[in-house]
């Protein structure tokens, strides 16, 4: 009998010996990974983001306050996970099925343990023979370029070097690259032999399984993106001459050739992988495919680099088919909208596709995201500039002035990706409170882009009611017989609501004031 008890006492205690408590340490059980936040500063959180995807190009956010949290990541996927917060700089993760990842916030310092993969350490593939074929491309790439000493931004130009970001920040001997752009040629050459031994490596650390077949996937779209934004990088130096091309095997000088060599250098079908390019992790390689396509249209201007994807958009059946088609096809519409391209051609891309493909999850952030005005698109009276902004649906800049209780008007034409309109604004808004209820100030974007015309409305602290986005800005009879195509700009109306001046002084003029001051009495 005691021999009994004993031995069920025993079973009893190894069987609490076993049973976990009820608390946030998962098992090695979770098909999921598994990070486990616990954040012990106040008023500071842990900000954990995912990479974008075609059917959302913004990254998803999620933030951790102060305390203890569990969130579970994914099914049955290689992932990429970017962790930080506002005092510490951003940890980019490979996360894997059943990894288990720890992150601390104390002492204002980010701690991350656990199964823990630094991304940009693993994504580096170094071998002897890629190494061999790099060093060849650094001599030859060290002949145009030159370190740029600390401090200097990249607008800067000294003599003929020309201070741009493509590997370390340096200058450019650009006299010298338009003289020897076979050398550049060469150049690109041997970019394209690193990219091919990259490839070849991660097809054969897959067979050997070093590498999970969906990490090998990701680390073929960087390799292939980190070429794409090579070739978007030189083609600023190359697109205007056509004398040199390269032929299709890309290793010899050949007769010019209408796409350009550096067109050439990316329609090898072996890069056109529909499995890396259509899925999320090619969605930053897909970006950089359209930069270099688009490369021979773009141009630069006094404060911006002006893009024309609209273009492209009607070549890429040239070059790709099927599902690789449409996802190009719907980027482009994207990056017209980034890059602040004229909205009738952004329409004009957007109806072709709807025409072609219909209403689909690539297209639909795009739908969300500009609604309102693809709703007012065909039904717009456009003899008026029509305006929107967060608390009305919209109303017509002739009605807005009508509505400003006979006191005059300065309105402020900007953008968000105007430098000199956003210099502008703290002069702007001094001026708007030096006058006080003397005058009414009215904000307009001329944004393509809601989503960014909404960040920069709140980075400046605009306020909702005098602050609208024009729904029509490229159609409407106002902008045309006004000539308002350069911005900032700046009108003022009198008490009656009559245009005063379509060309009024800037908010830092020093008379700008007086002039205010005097309509106002």
């Amino acid at each position: 009998m005691k021999l009994f008890l004993f031995i069920v006492t025993l079973i009893l205690l190894v069987s609490c010996k076993d049973e976990k408590p009820a608390a946030i340490e998962p098992t090695k059980q979770y098909v999921n990974a598994v990070i486990i936040i616990d954040n012990q500063m106040d008023s500071i959180p842990v900000v954990i983001r995912d990479l974008p995807s075609f059917e959302n190009s913004q990254s998803n956010i999620l933030l951790f306050n102060n305390g203890v949290d569990t969130l579970t990541w994914r099914k049955n996927s290689d992932d990429i996970v970017r962790i930080s917060s506002r005092i510490n700089k951003l940890q980019t993760l490979l996360i894997k099925p059943n990894d288990t990842l720890r992150v601390q916030l104390k002492d204002s310092v980010l701690h991350i343990t656990g199964d823990v993969v630094d991304w940009e350490t693993f994504k580096v593939i170094e071998t002897s023979e890629i190494d061999s074929v790099q060093n060849l491309r650094d001599q030859l790439h060290g002949r145009y370029f030159t370190k740029s000493e600390p401090g200097l931004k990249p607008t800067k130009f000294i003599n003929d070097y020309e201070l741009i970001e493509l590997y370390a920040g340096g200058f450019y001997n650009r006299e010298l690259i338009n003289k020897e752009l076979d050398s550049i040629a060469k150049i690109i050459a041997l970019e394209r032999e690193t990219l091919d031994l990259k490839l070849e490596y991660i097809d054969e650390e897959i067979e050997n399984k070093s590498f999970n077949p969906r990490t090998g996937k990701l680390l073929k779209s960087v390799a292939l993106r980190d070429y794409f934004n090579i070739l978007s990088s030189w083609s600023r130096y190359v697109r205007e001459n056509n004398a040199i091309r390269l032929n299709p095997n890309f290793n010899e000088l050949s007769e010019a050739r209408d796409e350009g060599f550096l067109i050439n250098a990316i329609t090898d079908p072996k890069y056109m992988n529909e499995e890396i390019l259509v899925g999320k992790y090619g969605t930053s390689t897909m970006h950089s495919y359209l930069n270099v396509l688009q490369s021979k249209y773009s141009y630069a201007t006094k404060n911006w680099i002006k893009s024309k994807f609209h273009k492209t958009y009607f070549e890429l059946p040239e070059r790709l088919d099927g599902e690789l088609l449409k996802v190009a096809k719907s980027t482009a519409i994207h990056k017209m909208m980034s890059w602040n391209e004229p909205w009738p051609e952004i329409v004009k891309c957007y109806d072709d596709y709807i025409s072609n493909y219909g209403s689909d999850k690539y297209i639909r952030e795009f739908e969300i995201q500009n609604a309102k005005k693809l709703n007012l698109e065909r039904s717009l009276d456009n003899t008026d500039l029509l305006l929107a902004n967060t608390l009305t649906k919209s109303i017509s800049l002739t009605d807005l002035i009508k509505a400003q209780k006979g006191k005059p008007v300065y309105v402020d034409f900007w953008a968000s990706w105007c430098p000199p309109c956003i210099d502008n604004m703290p002069a702007s808004k001094a001026l708007e409170k030096r006058l006080g209820d003397k005058v009414n100030f009215i904000y307009i974007s001329i944004d393509t882009d809601e989503q960014s015309w909404k960040k920069s409305e709140r980075q400046i602290s605009l306020k909702a009611e005098n602050s609208f986005i024009a729904l029509n800005y490229e159609l409407s009879d106002f902008v045309i017989k006004e000539n308002l195509n350069e911005i900032p700009r700046y009108f003022i109306y009198d008490q009656s609501g009559k245009l005063y001046d379509t060309k009024a002084a800037a908010p830092d003029d020093p008379n700008i004031y007086n002039l205010l001051e005097a309509i106002a009495k």
